[in-house]
C-alpha cells in the first residue's frame, strides 16, 4: 500500500477537498477545457467543476430531502445546497429559504429539531467538526413581530452557533438523531431549566448542557466528559 501527500507533488490544477476518513466517494472525473468530478459525501451528491482558464473553482451539491422536523406551526427540511427550508401554515404562501452559510463553504445539514418553545436546533458537519446552531422562530413570526423594519426582521433570520465538537469525539460515526429540551426563558414563570442538547450518533449518546463548553458522553445512566 502506497500513502501520497498531495503536497508532495506540482500540479497544473487541483481541485481542493477537504477528504474525511470513510465519507468521500469518487463517482467521476472528467478534464477537457475544465476539470470535473463527481463524488459522494456522507449520502451528499457534489459537483466540483474547475474552469482552466480563470482558475476559479464552483461548487454544487444536491440531495434527497433529510432533517426534516415538524412542530405546529413550524416545517423545516434541508437537502438544497447551504440551505434551509422552512414553512408555516400561518404563511402558506410563503417558504423561506434560510442561509446557514456560504456557498463556498462545505458543510451537511445532519438534523433539526424544534422544540415546545418554538426554537429550532439545527446540527450540521463542517470539515472536522459538528456545530450545533439555532434560530428562535417566534421572531420570524410575522404576526407577532409585525413592527419590526425590513432590516431587523432580516437579522432574525440569522442562525446563532451555540457550540461545536469535533468529529473525533464521537469517532466520525454520522449522527442518527437528535433531541433539545428548551430552557424556560419564555415560560410564564422562569424555572432556570438550561437547554438541554442530545447528539446520537452510531454506538454513542452525547449531551451539552447551556452554559458549558463540554461535550458528555452518557453511558449506563452515567455522564463523562469526552471533549479535548
Amino acid at each position: 500500500m502506497h500513502i501520497y501527500d498531495s503536497e508532495d507533488f506540482t500540479y497544473d490544477l487541483k481541485i481542493i477537498r477537504v477528504v474525511q476518513p470513510n465519507t468521500v466517494r469518487i463517482l467521476d472525473f472528467h478534464y477537457s477545457a475544465n476539470m470535473v468530478m463527481q463524488s459522494l459525501n456522507d449520502g451528499e451528491f457534489m459537483l466540483d467543476s474547475l474552469n482552466e482558464k480563470e482558475m476559479v473553482q464552483n461548487y454544487y451539491s444536491y440531495a434527497s430531502v433529510s432533517a426534516f422536523s415538524i412542530k405546529w406551526p413550524y416545517v423545516t427540511f434541508s437537502g438544497l445546497g447551504n440551505f434551509l427550508l422552512l414553512i408555516s401554515v400561518f404563511s402558506r404562501k410563503t417558504l423561506h429559504r434560510i442561509e446557514i452559510c456560504p456557498p463556498e463553504e462545505t458543510m451537511k445539514v445532519c438534523r433539526t429539531f424544534i422544540t415546545n418553545t418554538n426554537d429550532l436546533y439545527v446540527v450540521i458537519r463542517q470539515e472536522q467538526y459538528f456545530k450545533l446552531l439555532t434560530m428562535n422562530l417566534d421572531d420570524i413570526n410575522e404576526f407577532e413581530n409585525m413592527h419590526l423594519s425590513d432590516k431587523e426582521r432580516a437579522e432574525s433570520f440569522k442562525f446563532k452557533q451555540l457550540f461545536q465538537y469535533k468529529c473525533v469525539e464521537v469517532d466520525y460515526q454520522p449522527m442518527l438523531d437528535l433531541f433539545a429540551r428548551g430552557s424556560s426563558r419564555k415560560e410564564a414563570i422562569q424555572l432556570n431549566h438550561k437547554l438541554q442538547v442530545f447528539f446520537l450518533h452510531q454506538g454513542k449518546l452525547a449531551a451539552w448542557i447551556e452554559g458549558t463548553d463540554q461535550l458528555l458522553e452518557i453511558k449506563n445512566k452515567k455522564f463523562k466528559i469526552i471533549s479535548k
